[in-house]
C-alpha cells in the first residue's frame, strides 16, 4: 500500500513522493521518478536534493518556472559525477520556490536497491 506526501503552506501545496506505508521510505531500483503536485497560483522553481545519510550532498537538480500541476523529475539512481550509487539508504529534499517568496519542503528517506548481476554458472553433469 502507498500513498502521496503532502504539506500545505502558505498556500502553496507540494505532494511529493510514493512512499513504502510500512517503512515510510521511497523504493528506488535504477531508473525512477520523483512524481510531485504544484497545487497554487504561480510557477515556482523546485529543487531536488539527494543525500548520504551521513548529510554530504550527492545530487542537486532544479527545475524552474514548472506552472501548477503534475510534474516529474528524472533520476537514473547516478550522483552529480556519473557514478552509480551503492545501495543502501539515503535522504532526499525536494524545494518549491515562487517568485513571490513563498516556499515549501518535504524530506523524506529513500532505499536504493540495485537487482543483482546475474553470473551464469557451468552446469555439473
Amino acid at each position: 500500500m502507498s500513498y502521496v506526501l503532502g504539506l500545505d503552506f502558505g498556500g502553496t501545496k507540494l505532494a511529493a513522493g510514493i512512499v513504502d506505508t510500512a517503512t515510510g521510505q521511497v523504493i528506488v531500483s535504477g531508473r525512477t521518478h520523483f512524481s510531485f503536485l504544484l497545487l497554487g497560483a504561480e510557477p515556482a522553481d523546485v529543487r531536488l536534493s539527494v543525500y548520504t545519510l551521513s548529510g554530504r550532498l550527492i545530487l542537486t537538480r532544479t527545475e524552474r518556472t514548472l506552472v501548477p500541476g503534475y510534474h516529474q523529475i528524472a533520476w537514473d539512481g547516478r550522483d552529480a559525477e556519473g557514478d552509480e550509487l551503492a545501495n543502501g539508504v539515503y535522504l532526499f529534499r525536494m524545494n518549491a520556490r515562487t517568485a513571490g517568496g513563498e516556499s515549501i519542503t518535504e524530506t523524506g528517506r529513500l532505499v536504493k536497491l540495485r537487482r543483482p548481476r546475474r553470473v551464469e554458472e557451468p552446469l555439473v553433469p
